[in-house]
């Protein structure tokens, strides 16, 4: 239930998940979408369309699903449990995904919190 506008994705793809939960689309709708009280941004589909889908991203989509279901599965059996690692994983994935160079790494990483 929501008592504004919501976008919805109606995808079951484990590997878009990954990808649009990555510290990398995280970094680039910050840059891209507007700031709303509490230093939150607007997750609408002006902006998501915007996020570059990575050409390559077919040849790893078997590993980003395996490593969300590892996270869906910690999570359905111990609910608080830290999942950080697998999350490191994925956006180190992620990373690979889009030629990241390390400056370009550590860019994000400040901006989202994880340097």
């Amino acid at each position: 239930h929501s008592n504004d506008k919501t976008t919805i994705i109606p995808t079951s793809d484990l590997a878009l998940l990954a990808l649009l939960n990555s510290s990398v689309v995280d970094y680039f709708v910050q840059n891209i979408a507007s700031t709303k009280q509490g230093g939150f941004f607007e997750y609408k589909p002006v902006y998501l369309a915007q996020i570059p889908i990575s050409n390559t991203l077919s040849s790893s989509m078997a590993e980003l699903r395996t490593l969300v279901q590892s996270i869906l599965r910690k999570r359905l059996s111990t609910p608080l449990i830290d999942v950080e690692d697998t999350e490191r994983e994925i956006d180190a994935l992620v990373y690979r995904l889009y030629d990241l160079t390390a400056e370009e790494i550590a860019l994000v990483e400040a901006a989202v919190g994880r340097g």
